[in-house]
């Protein structure tokens, strides 16, 4: 017997900038944003599909990829723990490399 399929939850693309790493969201405008807050929803398959297709075609962002979100206050924010914890930054303090001469690069 074959499972139902799940049912369509609300998304909102990511990918790391190309150059520095950060975490990015596509926004309503088809730019990239660093704010999840500000990420284009996509609340149907075929939207979705549409925005992961935008999202790989540009070339400033790696791996792009779909993240389910819920909406709160008509702003998404990311469902899974992985995703919050990478929208909001490292959960450590980081230092730069000329900062700690002990690491070697």
């Amino acid at each position: 017997m074959a499972k139902a399929p799940k049912p369509f939850k609300p998304v909102v693309a990511t990918a790391n900038h190309l150059r520095s790493g950060a975490v990015l969201f596509r926004d309503a405008d088809g730019d990239w944003t660093s704010q999840v807050a500000a990420a284009r929803i996509a609340m149907t398959p075929e939207a979705a599909e549409a925005l992961l297709a935008q999202a790989k075609a540009d070339p400033v962002a790696v791996d792009p990829v779909l993240i389910e979100v819920i909406v709160v206050d008509g702003a998404p924010q990311p469902a899974s723990l992985r995703e919050r914890i990478r929208a909001s930054g490292p959960t450590a303090e980081t230092i730069a490399p000329t900062e700690a001469p002990h690491v070697s690069i």
